[in-house]
């Protein structure tokens, strides 16, 4: 598709429980599986806990 971008990393920073802002810490970068996908549409929501709620977004 003409918006994708093959993904080969993502960076996770973290935030304070309140926000605030970051914890101090240093973002995690995790290596994406083979053949992952990226476009512009994507946005941040708050943490699931469960994996059957994170899908429904």
């Amino acid at each position: 598709m003409k918006d994708q971008h093959k993904g080969i990393r993502l960076t996770v920073h973290f935030s304070a429980k309140d926000p605030s802002g970051s914890t101090g810490t240093v973002p995690d970068e995790l290596a994406l599986p083979a053949g992952t996908y990226r476009d512009e549409k994507g946005f941040v929501t708050y943490w699931q806990s469960d994996m059957a709620d994170a899908l429904t977004y």
